[in-house]
């Protein structure tokens, strides 16, 4: 955002109205900036800052002329500011009026000497008008030391220090195409985006064949999500110079982000053919053959990758999870392990607690107390809480450390254990293990999950609570929850939008939400539909939650925490599952060795939940008449 000159005689309160509108403008809300400009102008028509930012938005909301006039009026008013000045001439330059531009720029120059934009345009006016701009033999050994100084920053990471030097150097030579662009690496390495994409323009403007300075702009843009954006310059790039490797390996990654893993794997495909060990290029095939469910193929990616860098455990995990996805547990649950050198998931168990010896099934714990610690969601730890009474066949006693909303449901679950919340002072224990290890520990195979019809059993009184709560309809009771956490990295193909599961309910039930968070885009569905019984604000916990789901005929759910509560309560449950699901739903089946009373409804394309809603009416009659 460009420094504004601001009257100090102005009156108070229109030099608040004046911030209050740069600040809608640099969060990107530019009407509301615009309508706060317009404002001022109603009461001060010659008020610079207003004048002179309104016209900024014209020209990005694709109103070059109006742009013109707004600045030029601003000029008017205050000739002496040179950004102003500079932010007219790059404006000209867009209409190719190259004459009016280089007047502005110069005019600029006069006014701030060392200013380097101005100087990059005045050379691009100069370029167009076929009139050379001169760098002298001097100015240009003065760029290089600045410039060789920069880089040697760069080295050890001292980004602002690079960045002085850079623009040291750039005052000395604006048309050095190359320290533009890495200029712009530095200011993407401070998280600067915007400003990284500008100095990329600025190269690309100079130099257009250089390839480099696209990828990289196609780097900042991935970080402000311009996906489209990032793929046009990536495309630019690999026009350019087809054969780097790195940039068809950015090229996937942009089309995953679009979802397009097909094109991805392409992508992936021609990076590794011009590096055959480009480990990440195998990783990330891995990944998009995942998305497509070619498990076999994401297999041998995964595989390439551990060969190339026996040490990216990424790569380790990912095979993990195609492995387990397969119903191959004796061979899925060692592989698992690795999921403990990823920060994401190590990084949310108290190192402490890695002290202690962990159990892994063939030592005699008889007498000693073990601390069985839950780790990732909700869901995972009521799936595998299944294993606590196996436990307590070996060892004197268990302390469950698990989240807080789920302490009152499990201490009812297991009276023979402790459980405890995260935040609590952990009780002595002489060894350890986390909870999803224990299949790993007792050997569990697809033949020897130990399920049953159901392993928990809700509270009595708090079923007579919501019971009375519950008006009693007449009707079969179906329990809906449509979407999960969104913080799972999943959550834009796992979950739906409440509106979009409506259509597809049958009238004569009564359907109750057991959602216990809704977004607010659900929450007016919701409204609208009064029909559907919410207890949201009553449900304090899960041993609420599980007492409602108890009362409840059937249930309609995504994979979520309510999928592993229903199916362990032993509720007749349909999930509604992405094209890729979650390791633990395996592939191609309609059943779960996990939960005997889940039924599974799968897209048969990525992101079309047609074939899963059609199915409802027909699956939901079939359970409830079980």
């Amino acid at each position: 955002m460009p420094n504004i000159f601001v009257d100090a005689r102005q009156s108070k309160p229109i030099a608040v109205r004046l911030r209050e509108g740069l600040a809608e403008h640099q969060a990107g809300r530019l009407d509301c900036a615009k309508e706060i400009y317009q404002e001022i102008l109603r009461h001060d028509p010659s008020n610079f800052g207003a004048l002179h930012m309104s016209g900024l938005i014209d020209y990005d909301q694709g109103r070059p002329v109006l742009a013109i006039k707004r600045i030029s009026q601003a000029i008017a008013l205050h000739s002496g500011n040179a950004v102003s000045q500079r932010n007219l001439g790059m404006i000209y330059q867009s209409v190719n009026r190259h004459n009016d531009a280089l007047e502005c720029l110069q005019r600029a120059l006069v006014l701030k000497p060392e200013y380097v934009d101005a100087k990059v345009g005045l050379a691009i006016s100069q370029k167009q008008l076929r009139q050379p701009l001169m760098v002298s033999a001097e100015a240009k050994s003065a760029a290089q030391k600045a410039f060789s100084l920069a880089n040697w920053h760069r080295v050890f990471k001292r980004h602002d220090q690079a960045l002085d030097c850079f623009e040291e150097g750039l005052c000395h030579d604006p048309l050095d195409a190359d320290a533009y662009c890495d200029r712009g690496v530095v200011l993407f390495s401070l998280g600067r985006y915007e400003q990284s994409i500008q100095s990329m323009n600025r190269a690309i403007e100079i130099n257009p064949d250089l390839g480099l300075a696209y990828s990289n702009r196609a780097l900042a843009q991935m970080r402000l999500k311009q996906f489209e954006s990032a793929l046009a310059s990536l495309q630019c790039s690999v026009r350019i110079d087809p054969r780097q490797a790195d940039t068809h390996l950015q090229l996937g990654n942009v089309w995953m982000k679009l979802d397009q893993p097909g094109r991805s794997i392409e992508a992936y495909a021609q990076a590794i053919s011009l590096r055959p060990g480009f480990t990440k290029a195998h990783l990330h095939r891995g990944i998009a053959q995942m998305d497509l469910l070619l498990v076999d193929d994401a297999i041998a990616s995964y595989k390439a990758a551990i060969a190339s860098d026996s040490e990216l455990w990424t790569a380790h995990y990912g095979l993990a999870m195609a492995t387990l996805q397969q119903g191959d547990l004796d061979r899925g649950w060692p592989l698992y392990e690795s999921r403990w050198k990823l920060p994401a998931i190590s990084g949310t168990i108290p190192t402490g607690i890695f002290q202690y010896p962990q159990w892994d099934g063939t030592s005699d714990i008889a007498g000693k107390t073990i601390l069985i610690h839950a780790e990732q969601g909700y869901g995972d730890t009521l799936q595998f809480c299944r294993y606590i009474p196996l436990v307590a066949q070996r060892c004197a006693n268990i302390v469950f450390k698990v989240p807080q909303p789920l302490v009152e449901l499990l201490q009812f679950q297991f009276p023979f254990s402790l459980v405890v919340d995260n935040d609590s002072q952990m009780p002595h224990f002489d060894v350890q293990c986390p909870l999803l290890s224990l299949p790993l520990a007792f050997g569990t195979t697809v033949l020897s999950i130990p399920s049953g019809t159901c392993y928990f059993h809700s509270d009595v009184k708090r079923r007579q609570v919501w019971l009375e709560k519950l008006k009693d309809t007449g009707k079969i009771r179906v329990g809906i929850a449509w979407s999960g956490s969104q913080s799972h990295k999943n959550d834009e193909r796992r979950s739906l939008r409440l509106e979009n599961l409506l259509p597809y309910l049958p009238k004569e039930y009564q359907y109750v939400s057991l959602q216990y968070d809704i977004r607010p885009i659900d929450l007016n569905t919701l409204q609208e539909n009064p029909e559907i019984v919410d207890f949201r604000s009553e449900i304090k916990d899960f041993a609420d939650m599980a007492a409602l789901c108890d009362l409840m005929d059937a249930v309609i759910c995504v994979d979520t925490s309510i999928t592993h509560l229903s199916g362990s309560l032993g509720k007749p449950t349909l999930v509604l599952l992405p094209f890729n699901p979650d390791w633990r739903w395996q592939l191609n089946r309609s059943d779960s060795p996990w939960y005997p009373s889940v039924t599974l409804l799968r897209q048969l394309k990525p992101l079309d939940w047609t074939h899963p809603l059609s199915q409802i009416g027909e699956r939901l009659l079939s359970v409830v008449l079980r």
